[in-house]
């Protein structure tokens, strides 16, 4: 591994990943549960299946609306994992200037354990970089994501509330520095803590609704393809 890479090292605690990782694929289950309600709920009305022509009508439509859900979504999405890119190369090159950035090789998952022929267990952990913003009253570290894989599986909530609750603060203690003064915690000065402190705020606003543009994507999904799945189980029952 690289020495750009070495900090991928760290062994962090479990507080982690995994927890992360079940709560999404909890709200991806339940999309899918009220997809596939909803398409029950339409598809199995007295009116959609007065003739095998309403039933089919009634799926195609489920369908088509499922479709465009999901493709507004992914729209939205891409655009906000651009933005996302975007804001931590400005933030390496530009705030930071770093010429060696950190990033996350994608292929490497989060935490994995192996047991090899030989009987010893390989074990993997990766943690991000933290950036440290100070607040006044005190240092907030803030978990820099640089894939989308880190959308998922670091915490969402305890990077981006601490970031939304501390912004006022912030900008007090910023105001108040003299314009050369560097931070000792931070090693930037007011302005680069500024530029910092937005841009994090940014990136984390970005991921907030990336999550929620995913979530309506499933959304999309699950009625294209329960509307599909139930119309033609329905249709079978015609002949």
């Amino acid at each position: 591994m690289s020495d750009e890479n070495e900090g991928n090292q760290k062994r962090p605690t479990k507080e982690s990943t995994h927890h992360h990782l079940r709560l999404h694929y909890l709200v991806i289950t339940l999309v899918y549960v009220v997809g596939g309600a909803i398409a029950y709920e339409i598809l199995s009305r007295p009116e959609s299946q007065t003739t095998l022509v309403n039933l089919l009508s009634s799926g195609a439509i489920l369908a088509t609306f499922g479709s465009a859900i999901g493709s507004i979504g992914l729209i939205w999405q891409t655009d906000l994992h651009e933005r996302v890119r975007l804001n931590v190369d400005i933030l390496y090159r530009d705030i930071l200037e770093q010429e060696s950035p950190w990033r996350r090789w994608p292929f490497l998952p989060r935490s994995a354990k192996r047991r090899l022929l030989n009987g010893d267990r390989h074990e993997l952990t990766l943690s991000n970089p933290q950036v440290p913003l100070d607040v006044g009253t005190h240092v907030i570290r803030i978990h820099l994501p640089t894939v989308m894989e880190d959308y998922f599986d670091l915490p969402l909530l305890a990077n981006f509330w601490p970031l939304f609750r501390f912004r006022s603060s912030a900008h007090t203690v910023f105001g108040r520095k003299k314009k050369e003064e560097k931070n000792e915690e931070t090693g930037l000065s007011p302005s680069g803590e500024y530029m910092a402190y937005e841009c994090m705020l940014d990136i984390w606003s970005a991921i907030f609704k990336f999550r929620i543009s995913r979530y309506i994507v499933h959304i999309g999904s699950g009625l294209t393809i329960f509307g599909a799945l139930l119309a033609g189980f329905y249709a079978a029952t015609f002949v």
